[in-house]
């Protein structure tokens, strides 16, 4: 999927400093749906 050069749905693995990862997904309409993972143990 990375391979095709999408101008808004290109989502992306980020480390967040409170201690979680995401992944926002957004689209041309300014909609977005966020997956995110706890990280703390």
């Amino acid at each position: 999927m990375l391979s095709k050069k999408y101008k808004f749905a290109r989502p992306d693995i980020e480390t967040i400093p409170w201690n979680s990862r995401e992944v926002c997904i957004g689209d041309r309409f300014g909609n977005r749906i966020v997956f995110f993972e706890n990280l703390q143990k």
